[in-house]
């Protein structure tokens, strides 16, 4: 497997959220079964196998056996009864991928007193979560597919709830249907959710849309259509129905602004409380929570806080809270044989796809890193826990390479699923075992050449890690397959020889114009990787340029006159200059310049951002790393153009990046 940066191991996938733990997967002894909850129904609209899914505020799920008939049963024992309360229903397709969420009921917006005299216009709320269930069995009717596309439903609504079932978990809807904001997008909404005003003295309801949330260190949760504090709203107090104004996506009667440097109840608006807190750091987090209220869980929100911002690349304290269990995208190529839109100003996905097939095998993978505290609350050190990661019937998954990069991983597995997962590298020093070395399990799954990538691996789609400790206990997290790049960042201030040539990258040469090499440095102007467009956004080529990202080079010690080899080095921010269109700054692993631009874009388009541009000082950049990397005529470097996301608390991002030869005059 390859290596990224020194201290990141290989082979991932973009931007999972955060897991679903499912516990207790046996059935509760005959004694016990009077405690136990069966929750039944009835799913109508969907494909034969299809799954109900039911997740609680802190991330345990509860799933029903493959739909057929229509009719489903979800068993929860004893032991979990509690976590029922606001723990909300979700429907998983035949493939394994999310559908959407279920409405238990929707009402008007009772908690606006202009509502009173504006019925017909007043804003509509969905109720999510089960109240405080005490009975044994709970019917939740027949669940409805609602928004059908290409035969595929958004969202779900439940026929006939008692009232005594629902409970404090409360969205406000897009329109009168109940129809969830995230419905079909999986949360990821450009434009964030509007504010909506209703006037208690006469005049209309209006809805209007804020500016998208730009800054996370006044607000931990920037709700939706919250950008600039609205008229109607207050860091302190936040709106006041009493006014005659109501505002934001959580319906509650305060509606705050929570400070990011403060994890007291105090601060948390109804809307947040009703959620619970399960003993978070800050509120909204939890897998099972939604913190932009879109009516998507954490755990299968493209975008948590609302902010317009994929959680891949956004680097908000709201999202990474949100998001702390996640996968990675990695996909690497030489230069002279990547591909990218602004190559040639024409891509097609049929051609990318025919590209990613040929790829060596190791060179695109998906990653599962799940934390040992994820899994066993109360036993986080997994010295005693065996898990394993299963993909169920994914063609891609089936027969791939299995391992992690670097001297701590290696190949451990060229079978079928389940795959045995292990110690993430990142924690695990040379020769290191122990609780230090297994509070992070997971494994690098790369799809053998020649798999049909874009056609089969399809975001949305559910991994399962399942674990057991050697007492017996068991548990199990599923995570969701998210957007991942399938372009590499282009540098085109270089001559290339498609598809097998060389490269040979513009470097400043001497005052004479005749050695370019002697002054070490190196010029760049890099185009963004892309990724496919989302349901929810316009693109005309199919594809869009990822923004937001951080670009770094990485240089291997030289051998003078022979292939490049040794360790690589990521060139430390000093040895920069002339940056355009992007800030250089410092991270753990050196210098890296991050896109001034962050809102994606579709290639094609017109009035799109400048590629990113800086020069490195090759000489600078070899003296900083040290032993093995001076800079000198006839030496031979490996340089790679990396860009990367945000980091996810294990270290891993996913990352695209390109590498060439580069002999020194």
């Amino acid at each position: 497997m390859f290596c990224k940066r020194m201290a990141v191991a290989a082979l991932a996938f973009a931007g999972l959220s955060a897991p679903l733990v499912v516990l207790g997967t046996t059935a509760p002894s005959a004694g016990a079964a009077t405690g136990a909850v069966t929750i039944s129904g009835k799913l109508a609209g969907v494909t034969v196998s299809s799954r109900v899914l039911v997740l609680s505020l802190g991330g345990r799920a509860w799933e029903s056996a493959p739909v057929s008939g229509g009719a489903f049963r979800i068993l929860i024992p004893s032991a979990d009864r509690s976590a029922l309360t606001n723990a909300t229903v979700q429907v998983l397709s035949a493939k394994g991928a999310y559908m959407g969420p279920v409405v238990l009921a929707k009402r008007l917006e009772i908690a606006n007193p202009a509502c009173k005299t504006h019925k017909s216009t007043c804003p509509t709320d969905d109720y999510l979560g089960f109240s405080a269930i005490k009975a044994a069995k709970v019917s939740i009717g027949t669940l409805r597919a609602k928004n059908v596309a290409k035969g595929t439903p958004a969202w779900f609504l439940a026929s006939k709830v008692s009232s005594k079932y629902i409970g404090t978990y409360v969205v406000r809807a897009r329109n009168k249907t109940g129809e969830p904001y995230g419905a079909g997008t999986d949360g990821f909404l450009k434009r964030g959710i509007p504010d909506a005003h209703v006037g208690a003295r006469g005049g209309s309801i209006k809805a209007h849309f804020d500016g998208l949330a730009t800054s996370v260190s006044a607000q931990w949760i920037p709700f939706p259509g919250e950008g600039g504090l609205s008229a109607d709203d207050s860091s302190s107090t936040g709106a006041d129905p009493n006014s005659g104004s109501y505002s934001e996506a959580c319906p509650s009667s305060t509606d705050p602004a929570v400070d990011a440097t403060s994890s007291s109840s105090a601060s948390t608006s109804a809307g947040q409380r009703a959620q619970g807190q399960s003993g978070q750091s800050e509120p909204g987090s939890e897998a099972g929570q939604g913190l932009d209220c879109s009516g998507v869980p954490n755990a299968l929100n493209l975008d948590v806080n609302g902010n317009g911002t994929l959680n891949t690349v956004d680097p908000s304290a709201a999202s990474s809270a949100a998001t702390s269990i996640t996968t990675w995208a990695q996909l690497q190529s030489p230069a002279n044989e990547a591909i990218n839109w602004h190559a040639d100003n024409s891509l097609t996905t049929s051609g990318i796809d025919t590209w990613l097939e040929a790829l060596p095998t190791q060179s695109f993978g998906v990653t599962a890193v799940v934390p040992q505290s994820s899994l066993f609350p109360s036993d986080p050190s997994g010295t005693d826990v065996t898990a394993t990661v299963d993909c169920g019937t994914l063609v891609w998954c089936s027969g791939a390479q299995v391992g992690w990069a670097g001297t701590n991983g290696g190949l451990w597995s060229t079978s079928t699923p389940p795959y045995l997962l292990k110690p993430y590298p990142g924690s695990c020093p040379g020769g290191a075992s122990g609780p230090s070395c297994s509070t992070t399990l997971g494994a690098g799954i790369s799809p053998v050449s020649g798999t049909d990538i874009i056609g089969s691996v399809t975001p949305g789609q559910i991994l399962t890690v399942n674990a057991a400790q050697t007492s017996g206990s068991s548990a199990s997290t599923e995570l969701q397959v998210a957007p991942y790049f399938v372009t590499t960042p282009y540098v085109a201030n270089a001559a290339y020889a498609l598809p097998t040539g060389s490269v040979t990258p513009v470097m400043t040469a001497d005052s004479l114009g005749t050695n370019p090499g002697s002054t070490g440095t190196l010029n760049l102007s890099i185009y963004r990787p892309e990724r496919l467009a989302l349901p929810s956004e316009t693109s005309t080529t199919g594809i869009m340029d990822q923004t937001g990202l951080h670009y770094s080079v990485e240089i291997s010690q030289a051998i003078n006159g022979n292939s490049p080899g040794g360790s690589g080095g990521i060139c430390p921010s000093s040895s920069f200059s002339a940056v355009t269109n992007g800030t250089a700054t410092s991270s753990s692993l050196g210098g890296e310049v991050t896109d001034s631009a962050t809102s994606d874009f579709d290639p094609a388009g017109s009035g799109n951002p400048a590629p990113v541009g800086f020069s490195v000082n090759l000489d600078a950049c070899t003296a900083a790393l040290g032993s093995g990397y001076s800079f000198s005529s006839g030496n031979t470097y490996y340089v790679s153009v990396i860009a990367d996301g945000e980091a996810t608390s294990t270290g891993g991002a996913p990352t695209a990046w390109v590498g060439f030869d580069l002999v020194v005059p």
